[in-house]
């Protein structure tokens, strides 16, 4: 296989042209897997949304900090809620 922006051979591992960094389209890295089945590499090239799952990863990673966001929220409530009770009782002393 050669690559389509430069026309360097492609290696028969990874996904990119050593000579000018292209990725491969789809087409070719199914025609490596089939090589690699073909001659019993045990390195894998898969597709990125096979390696991360696709779309799901990015939510994953929102949800988290959306969730730690309501936890900083939720303290910070918390923390205005003591000063205020600590003050309110050093009121009532005086």
């Amino acid at each position: 296989m050669q690559c389509k922006r430069c026309g360097a051979p492609l290696s028969s591992e990874g996904y990119l042209c050593k000579q000018c960094g292209m990725m491969m389209d789809s087409d070719q890295i199914i025609e490596q897997k089939k090589y690699q089945d073909l001659t019993g590499s045990n390195k894998k090239t898969e597709f990125v949304s096979e390696k991360y799952g696709g779309k799901q990863q990015i939510f994953i990673g929102r949800e988290e900090k959306e969730a730690s966001l309501k936890g900083i929220v939720i303290l910070f409530i918390i923390l205005i809620l003591l000063i205020l009770i600590i003050a309110f009782g050093l009121f009532l002393m005086k």
